[in-house]
């Protein structure tokens, strides 16, 4: 049983910690490894709008090559902005950007929080799951920001506005 080994791997200091995502018997998680991973949620890496716009994506071109209907490029033409696209960091000091940049996005502990305090609700969690976008789907604005932390927010995805860097 995997589950086991990664438990066992993080209570022995074998790795330092887990995140995890998907489980084995799905919508059952298992105790153990829900308890100790750091990071827990109910199997919802692609829910993100771009997640559900790529899997839409991909069902359109594969019926387009079935039926040759000369759609096998096919995306959304454009999807929505986030409610709050750009992200100040005025005066960061090393490394807050990365993290405020990453929060601003996203706050993966709320998620961990709901699953690990009710693991009865995941299908209900998964069904009810909030609107969420990828890191691309943001703009890092801000002055002073070092070039380091500028090319790690840029290789995690996020764009950057140049006129204000």
């Amino acid at each position: 049983m995997q589950s086991s080994a990664v438990v066992k791997a993080v209570q022995t200091n074998r790795i330092k910690g887990a995140v995890v995502d998907v489980w084995e018997n799905e919508p059952v998680t298992d105790n153990e490894l829900r308890r100790a991973a750091e990071i827990a949620t109910p199997h919802i890496a692609g829910y993100s709008v771009e997640g559900k716009a790529m899997g839409t994506a991909m069902s359109v071109r594969a019926v387009s090559r079935f039926f040759d209907l000369g759609m096998n490029n096919w995306y959304p033409k454009k999807l929505p902005p986030p409610p709050h696209p750009f992200i100040k960091t005025d005066n960061c000091i090393e490394n807050e950007l990365i993290y405020r940049a990453i929060l601003h996005s996203y706050n993966i502990e709320s998620d961990s929080i709901r699953l690990k305090s009710d693991p009865e609700q995941f299908e209900l969690q998964r069904n009810n799951y909030p609107v969420r976008r990828e890191f691309g789907a943001y703009t890092v604005m801000g002055r002073d920001i070092s070039h380091d932390n500028l090319k790690t927010v840029k290789r995690l995805g996020f764009k950057i506005d140049h006129k204000h860097n």
